[in-house]
């Protein structure tokens, strides 16, 4: 387990040059940990995960899991920089109730994209954009095996709230790249809101 990609594999390596459009230092790392957590073309398991490799970013990273009849997503754990847009404490909470009710469906399509395909996936630009003072920002989201199922996963996510004046900044639109892990295109822009 590494956030340094020297210590990749080749393969790995390969993986992670598809991933140039990454912007900041915390999601760059927390590719890097997930793919030194992949093995021959296996994603990794639930039980592969710890959290010491990126304590640093522990404020912004957070863990799902999609519930048993995959009609929502629990929060397992969540930083206090992730918490803090929804005012409440996530980890106990699904995503339907930290969500508002008209961004829900569109939240829970890329949830489930990045299980379903599976793929990376890679949201920058407008962020909470269903709030009234949306922020700018990064979203990384990688899944986790439970059991050999894609059932986890393990987001990051670096945004512009904590800083004055941030919600003047928000951009207009959000950018959602998906980027299969193994096989399919090297990405797909999916949708520019």
């Amino acid at each position: 387990m590494t956030t340094d990609e020297n210590d990749l594999s080749l393969e790995m390596r390969s993986l992670l040059s598809r991933f140039a459009h990454i912007e900041s230092d915390p999601l760059k790392k927390a590719l890097v940990y997930w793919l030194s957590l992949c093995s021959d073309e296996r994603l990794p398991e639930v039980g592969d995960l710890d959290p010491a490799p990126l304590i640093d970013y522990a404020e912004n990273t957070w863990l799902v899991r999609r519930t048993d009849d995959g009609a929502d997503y629990a929060y397992i754990d969540a930083g206090h920089d992730i918490s803090s847009p929804s005012a409440n404490r996530l980890p106990g909470r699904t995503l339907a109730e930290a969500t508002a009710k008209d961004a829900f469906p569109r939240v829970k399509r890329y949830f489930d994209r990045t299980l379903d395909t599976p793929c990376i996936t890679h949201v920058t630009g407008r962020l909470y954009s269903e709030r009234s003072e949306p922020a700018r920002g990064e979203r990384l989201m990688m899944p986790i095996l439970e059991n050999g199922t894609p059932r986890y996963i393990l987001g990051i996510t670096v945004h512009n709230l904590a800083l004055d004046g941030a919600f003047r900044n928000a951009p207009n639109r959000q950018i959602l790249t998906h980027t299969p892990i193994f096989s399919g295109p090297s990405s797909v822009t999916i949708r520019a809101l």
